[in-house]
């Protein structure tokens, strides 16, 4: 588990120097970044099912691999942990609601229809979509979760339980290799970015928590749906959806009001007025997430191999 993790990211630094001195946003440098992961996901898989003899402890590769069941089944499995993911972003969906109905009621003051206002927004918003580099695009929300999760949880955490670890332990021990191989990012603060040691050691670490944490529910939800395709898409939402801004807690700084945008003043001034609301979805999603994380990812409801009898929450 360990070499499959360190050769993963090894593997971002064997590209050739031309593409690896580019900035980590260059398309040729992600471009190339993706043919050394994808060669490197591709050699865990091939040691994975040597070591576990084909998955025969999980009855057969496909089983092992999270990718057994058929496309309507693993579809069922992303639909269930997008829907868990989307409720705990319940905050950050309303704040978004509220930014685009004021903008409806702008439009209609201004004499416009609801109908147009919504049209508009709905291009915009589009339009946003179509313009974002569409590298990035590939590496956040298709490469990146694909290749980590096959590695990270489809290969180390079964080839944990084969090792005898407990489900719980393998669990919470799996995502630690997932922390760790993205401390190397403290290379990219130092010598990228020119960030203070100690502020890039404090980022370092605090991505280390969160990706480790990250890491862990993955691996649960990988485990109680026994679909990779659940990691995979709640992995690529996240990705797309970012950590939650609560910058709207505080008053708008007058002096960066007078930089920005009309429609991004309004959005600034309307969300803090709106706080405790917004506040409140977010404890909401968190209640309803709690509520909902054993139901939706039932493992009786998906079969899966990993999640024991004994374990059942039924």
């Amino acid at each position: 588990s360990f070499a499959m993790s360190a050769s993963f990211v090894l593997s971002l630094y064997l590209v050739p120097s031309r593409w690896r001195r580019l900035h980590r946003n260059a398309p040729a440098a992600i471009y190339a970044r993706f043919v050394a992961a994808s060669t490197s996901t591709a050699a865990s898989v091939a040691v994975f099912v040597v070591v576990t003899r084909r998955g025969d402890c999980f009855g057969g590769l496909a089983k092992a691999l999270g990718v057994d069941g058929g496309l309507v089944a693993s579809l069922k499995a992303a639909a269930s942990a997008v829907a868990l993911a989307a409720v705990l972003y319940t905050g950050t969906l309303a704040a978004s609601a509220l930014v685009i109905a004021n903008e409806a009621l702008d439009w209609r003051d201004k004499g416009g229809s609801l109908g147009a206002s919504a049209s508009s927004t709905i291009g915009q918003t589009l339009d946003r979509l179509m313009t974002y580099p569409s590298a990035q695009t590939l590496r956040n929300l298709v490469i990146g979760p694909l290749t980590e999760e096959i590695v990270f949880r489809a290969c180390v955490v079964p080839m944990l339980l084969e090792a005898g670890f407990s489900l719980p332990r393998a669990i919470f021990v799996s995502p630690l290799f997932f922390g760790v191989a993205h401390l190397h990012h403290l290379k990219r603060y130092i010598c990228d970015e020119r960030m203070p040691v100690v502020a890039a050691c404090i980022q370092t670490l605090v991505q280390f928590a969160y990706t480790t944490l990250f890491g862990m529910y993955t691996a649960f939800i990988f485990t109680r749906t026994g679909h990779i395709s659940a990691a995979v898409a709640c992995h690529a939402y996240c990705n797309y959806m970012g950590l939650p801004d609560i910058s709207f807690a505080w008053p708008p700084d007058p002096a960066q009001l007078r930089w920005l945008a009309k429609r991004d003043r309004i959005a600034l001034v309307v969300l803090h007025e709106r706080r405790y609301w917004i506040f409140l979805a977010y404890v909401l999603g968190i209640v309803l997430f709690a509520t909902r994380l054993f139901p939706w990812t039932s493992p009786t409801f998906f079969a899966s191999p990993f999640w024991p009898p004994s374990l059942s929450d039924a």
